[in-house]
């Protein structure tokens, strides 16, 4: 539980710091720092699924999140959500 507890709190702190940090970055340093994160996401998520035992429920798991995701349009709320927490 205290684990939990302190990721939580590093996230937000994380959050607000990049909040308050982004807004007097460059944008091409601002773009590149994005990139580092997905190229690492991606990373961390190949080598994931690579180590899986169950590949079949990985499959299984994005397509029937993709397809939620679609039906419930979760792109727009999370837009939305952002715009609302910008403002």
């Amino acid at each position: 539980m205290l684990g939990t507890l302190v990721n939580t709190a590093a996230v937000i702190a994380g959050s607000l710091v990049g909040i308050l940090i982004h807004a007097h970055l460059p944008d091409r340093l601002t773009r590149i720092a994005f990139q580092g994160i997905g190229l690492f996401t991606l990373f961390i998520g190949a080598k994931m699924a690579w180590e899986t035992q169950s590949l079949l429920i990985l499959i299984f798991s994005m397509v029937i999140g993709s397809i939620i995701g679609e039906l419930i349009d979760l792109d727009k709320h999370l837009g939305n959500l952002s715009e609302k927490l910008k403002a």
